[in-house]
C-alpha cells in the first residue's frame, strides 16, 4: 500500500526525471527558441505525475510518455527520424534505469493493465538519479564529439556524486528507521543530485561559452585574413586588367613592324601571366573571388588545383559562411597537400557538394570524427574544422574526412533552399 511518503518522494523523483529528459534532449536536437518549450516539460511532468496519483496503470503510463516525449520534440527543428531516434534513446534509458530498480526490489509481479503497487523507497529515487549518470556520460560524449574538451576530472567528480548518493541509499534502506526520518535522507540526496543537476549546467555551459568565443574569435580573423587574401587577388586582377591597353599597344607596334615572333612571345608571357591570376568565372562572385584567391596560393606553393565547378549567380547561403568554408577547406589542402589538388562544387536539387582531394605523405593523428592539426603550435590551430562543422551544422548538414590510398578526402555536404537568380 503506498503511502504520503511515497507519493511525496515520487513527486520529486518525476521531477528529476523530466529535468533528465530535458537535458538529453537539449543535447541530442536541436532546440528552438521559444519558451513554449519549457511549458511543455512544465505539462509534462504534470501530467505524467497526475497519471500516477489517480490511475497508475503500465500501459497508460507507457502511452502517455511516448506521446508527451513526441510531443516534446515538436519544440526542436530536427527531422522525423532523429526526433523518433531521441524518443527511443531517453526511454530505453528510463526503462533500463526502472528495470534495476525492480530487480533489486525483486518486484516481478508486474501487470500492464493492473494498477501498480510497487512502493519502494529507494527504487523510486534510484531510477532517475541513474538516468542522470547516463545523460552525464553522453553529454560528455555529445560535447567531446564537438570537440568541446571538458577536463576528465570534472567528469569523474560529476559522476561520483550521483553514484555516492545511490550507495547511500543502497545502505540506509538497510537500517530500520521511521519513515519520516527516511524521508528526511531521501530528499536531502535528492538535494544534492538536484545541486549537482544545476552546477553541471553552469560548468557545461561556461565552457561551451569560451570555446564558442575563441572559435568567433578564429573565425573573424580567419575571414580578415580571407577578405585581405581575396582583395590582394582582385586588385592584381585590377592591375592587369588596367595594362591592358598598354598591351594592345605594344602589340600593335610589334605588328606594325611585322615582328611575328615577338609577338607570339609577347602574348604567351601575357596569358600565362592572365592564367596565374584569373581561372575561374562562374558568375558567382563570391566563390569565384574565394577559388581564384586560393588558385593563385596554390601556384605560389607550387601545387596545381583543378576544379569542377556548377553553382547558381547566387546560393542560399550566408556570403560569411561560404568564405569560412570553402577558405578553410582550401587552405587545409594547400597546406598539407603533397601534390596536385581538385576541387569540386556543385550544387543540385537543394544541396550544396564541396568536395576536395589532395594526396598527402603524412596521416595524421585522428580525433573523433576529424583529424588533429599538425600544425606547429597546435593550440593556435584546429578550429578551422570546428568552423566548418558548425556552419554545416548550421545548414542541417555534416563535414566528412578520410584518408585512403594517401589521398585526403574531404565531404561536405549542405542542404540549403532554392537558389536565387
Amino acid at each position: 500500500m503506498k503511502s504520503f511518503f511515497f507519493d511525496f518522494l515520487y513527486l520529486l523523483a518525476s521531477a528529476l526525471r523530466t529535468f533528465c529528459i530535458f537535458l538529453f534532449l537539449e543535447s541530442f536536437l536541436n532546440a528552438t527558441k521559444t519558451r513554449r518549450r519549457m511549458l511543455g516539460y512544465i505539462a509534462f511532468y504534470i501530467i505524467i505525475s497526475s497519471e500516477y496519483l489517480f490511475l497508475d496503470v503500465p500501459i497508460v503510463t507507457f502511452l502517455l510518455n511516448i506521446i508527451g516525449l513526441f510531443i516534446l520534440t515538436l519544440f526542436y527543428k530536427d527531422d522525423l527520424k532523429r526526433k523518433v531516434l531521441g524518443i527511443i534513446f531517453i526511454y530505453t534509458i528510463s526503462l533500463f534505469s526502472e528495470s534495476f530498480s525492480l530487480i533489486y526490489d525483486h518486484y516481478l509481479d508486474l501487470s500492464i493493465f493492473k494498477q501498480g503497487n510497487y512502493s519502494s523507497y529507494i527504487g523510486v529515487i534510484v531510477t532517475p538519479i541513474i538516468m542522470f549518470v547516463f545523460v552525464i556520460i553522453y553529454r560528455h560524449y555529445k560535447n567531446s564529439q564537438e570537440s568541446i574538451h571538458l577536463p576528465t576530472r570534472y567528469w569523474l567528480a560529476v559522476l561520483l556524486v550521483p553514484i555516492s548518493c545511490i550507495a547511500m541509499m543502497l545502505i540506509v534502506s538497510t537500517v530500520l528507521i521511521s519513515p519520516w526520518q527516511y524521508l528526511s535522507v531521501e530528499i536531502i540526496l535528492f538535494s544534492i543530485t538536484l545541486s549537482v543537476f544545476l552546477i553541471t549546467e553552469k560548468q557545461i555551459s561556461f565552457f561551451i561559452q569560451e570555446a564558442e568565443a575563441k572559435s568567433i574569435k578564429a573565425q573573424n580573423l580567419y575571414y580578415l585574413k580571407q577578405f585581405e587574401e581575396i582583395n590582394k587577388s582582385n586588385n592584381t586582377i585590377r592591375s592587369i586588367q588596367h595594362d591592358m591597353n598598354n598591351h594592345f599597344l605594344a602589340l600593335q607596334a610589334l605588328a606594325e613592324k611585322d615582328k611575328s615572333r615577338d609577338i607570339y612571345q609577347y602574348i604567351s608571357s601575357l596569358r600565362e601571366e592572365l592564367g596565374k591570376t584569373k581561372s575561374i568565372d562562374s558568375g558567382n562572385p563570391t566563390i569565384d573571388s574565394i577559388l581564384n584567391a586560393k588558385i593563385n596560393s596554390a601556384n605560389k606553393s607550387g601545387k596545381k588545383m583543378s576544379v569542377s565547378l556548377q553553382v547558381p549567380n547566387k546560393l542560399p547561403i550566408d556570403d560569411v559562411d561560404v568564405t569560412i568554408l570553402l577558405g578553410n577547406l582550401l587552405d587545409n589542402a594547400i597546406d598539407h597537400s603533397s601534390g596536385d589538388i581538385y576541387v569540386l562544387i556543385r550544387f543540385t536539387s537543394g544541396r550544396l557538394l564541396l568536395l576536395c582531394e589532395n594526396p598527402t605523405a603524412v596521416t595524421p593523428e585522428k580525433s573523433n570524427r576529424f583529424y588533429k592539426t599538425t600544425k606547429e603550435y597546435s593550440l593556435m590551430h584546429g578550429y578551422g574544422l570546428i568552423n566548418m562543422q558548425r556552419i554545416a551544422t548550421k545548414y542541417s548538414g555534416e563535414v566528412q574526412c578520410n584518408i585512403e590510398n594517401g589521398v585526403f578526402t574531404t565531404r561536405i555536404l549542405l542542404y540549403l533552399s532554392s537558389p536565387c537568380v
